[in-house]
């Protein structure tokens, strides 16, 4: 029978009837072993300060109550080493029985190696003689909603003392939370997010092109061709949205507004400046104005074909989000910024939605 921290306190024994931790701290050197010949030096002793957090506080019962499982246990190193030694402790944990009296030590992991400790104890720095000394038990040592007793022992580097320290009790807390939410209000009205929300502007990884910059048509034809009769043939090629200058983005964004304004999907598109992108939570209007190249070339007798004619469109591309399903809405039209077409070429663009 020990008596400790909480009271009288008893655990199982080992057969013979001494209980499985009554032994000398020596008899299990955790910190290192011991000098077996020191004349005149003392031995380090536990303090009576044992204390296991966080927060570190106690109940009624005086057993500490803690709030995680990675536990900081503490003691000092008192009545004072007279030799002035530093000292180290060692920090034994064991769970408790329906009494709260210790029961089976636990197995502890080593915080710095990650691997099973010595002896089952986790060993704390040396402090000055008079100090505290703690450590923090590794997450996953311990249970939560669970009573556990530990106690300390002190080293000198080599010495221990002759007894462990008292018993201190400690109790992790449980993590399981129940949460009640209110019933919703049915008769609420609706929150319109969008009305919350301002648009953000997107940022594309591109240089912005000169004033002087142009794209020049390839001599035969390239991207997506067809023979659009009358020995012609038509091609299409996306281009990049730095091909734009700032003056050609504008008259992309003069010609659309004035040939769609008020049939947006996304309402607040038009009044956007084009040459960037912007989005909210579930609508995009896309105003970087991708350009659209349109090539017309004629087939010679010979075989050979000539660049007879040539446009460029920019695309806005507007997209909204059924919050009701998967589906996404798009809105696609197209500006002509230069040049007007010539007679002999095709000039179309297609504005859909689905």
């Amino acid at each position: 029978m020990l008596i400790g921290g909480g009271g009288l306190a008893t655990a199982a024994d080992s057969g013979d009837g001494t209980p499985d931790w009554d032994y000398a701290p020596s008899s299990r050197p955790a910190a290192g072993p011991e000098a077996h010949t020191m004349a005149n030096n003392n031995r380090p002793v536990s303090g009576k300060n044992l204390k296991a957090g966080p927060p570190g506080t106690k109940d009624s019962a005086g057993v500490w109550q803690v709030n995680r499982t990675d536990v900081t246990l503490s003691n000092t190193v008192t009545v004072t080493d007279a030799d002035g030694d530093d000292a180290d402790l060692s920090f034994q944990v064991y769970t408790t029985d329906a009494n709260g009296n210790p029961k089976d030590q636990v197995q502890l992991t080593d915080p710095e190696t990650g691997n099973p400790a010595s002896y089952g104890v986790v060993v704390s720095d040396f402090v000055a003689s008079g100090g505290t000394a703690q450590v923090t038990l590794r997450y996953g040592d311990l249970k939560t909603n669970t009573t556990y007793a530990f106690r300390t022992s002190a080293f000198d580097g080599s010495l221990y003392e002759t007894e462990w320290s008292a018993w201190a009790k400690f109790h992790t807390r449980g993590r399981q939370l129940s949460i009640t939410l209110p019933e919703p209000d049915k008769n609420a009205p609706t929150v319109d997010l969008d009305s919350y929300q301002e648009y953000q502007t997107a940022r594309r990884n591109m240089p912005e092109p000169s004033a002087s910059s142009t794209t020049s048509a390839p001599d035969k034809p390239t991207g997506q061709c067809s023979d659009i009769g009358n020995d012609k043939i038509g091609c299409i090629a996306i281009g990049k949205p730095g091909d734009l200058t700032a003056e050609q983005q504008a008259s992309v964004a003069k010609r659309m507004h004035a040939t769609m304004a008020g049939d947006d999907l996304v309402s607040w598109c038009s009044n956007l400046s084009a040459g960037a992108d912007y989005f909210k939570r579930t609508e995009a209007c896309m105003k970087k104005a991708t350009p659209i190249h349109s090539y017309t070339y004629s087939k010679l007798p010979s075989g050979e074909t000539i660049l007879v004619g040539e446009a460029t469109f920019a695309s806005e591309i507007q997209l909204k989000l059924d919050t009701s399903s998967t589906a996404v809405q798009t809105s696609t039209r197209c500006g002509r910024p230069w040049p007007p077409c010539s007679s002999t070429s095709v000039c179309r663009c297609h504005a859909s939605r689905s």
